[in-house]
């Protein structure tokens, strides 16, 4: 499954690149793992995506690496994608290493992040958080698709959730941008 999807990673870490790279491999992701060092190049990916649809795919999700205190540039990339009409709805997911105040989570949530994630501290953790992710993510994709058609294009109002899994709060946020 997911032969046809892309990934968009966000690490300044290239060795966290490959490795996120590595264990979506590991998690059945057929698909296409595209990792980048900065949100800048990150943005020159996407523009090249929106201008160029037919030599260029879009990203499926969008993830981003979080690092404690570091909250403000990853948000106000998130803010970007969630302005780009062709991405408002891609899952941005924000895997945190450490943990982010209450109130950078509260601004995650206006900003438009889909999920934050505990980083895991193992390899197979990760494995395993990608293979939920991946689902969590076909589920919404399949939502997406049946809501497409009826949206008002309306702002509504976010909500958030909390699940633990191994031990580790995973905060899903929901987020109806225009």
């Amino acid at each position: 499954m997911f032969a046809q999807w892309k990934v968009l990673h966000v690490d300044a870490v290239e060795s966290e690149g490959a490795l996120f790279c590595r264990a979506l491999e590991h998690a059945h992701f057929a698909g296409r793992c595209e990792s980048v060092r900065s949100f800048d190049e990150a943005k020159l990916n996407l523009d090249r995506t929106l201008y160029f649809p037919q030599l260029f795919s879009r990203p499926d999700i969008i993830v981003i690496d979080g690092r404690p205190g570091c909250d403000t540039p990853v948000l106000e990339f998130v803010h970007w994608v969630r302005i780009q009409p062709q991405l408002h709805v891609t899952p941005a997911i924000v895997f945190v290493k450490g943990e982010w105040s209450l109130a950078a989570q509260e601004r995650a949530q206006q900003e438009g992040v889909t999920e934050l994630i505990g980083w895991p501290d193992t390899f197979e953790g990760l494995v395993e958080e990608l293979r939920a992710l991946l689902d969590r993510c076909a589920s919404r994709c399949a939502e997406r698709k049946s809501l497409s058609e009826i949206e008002s294009g309306r702002p509504g109002h976010g909500s958030s959730q909390s699940i633990v899994r191994g031990g580790r709060r995973i905060l899903l946020l929901k987020s109806e941008t225009p």
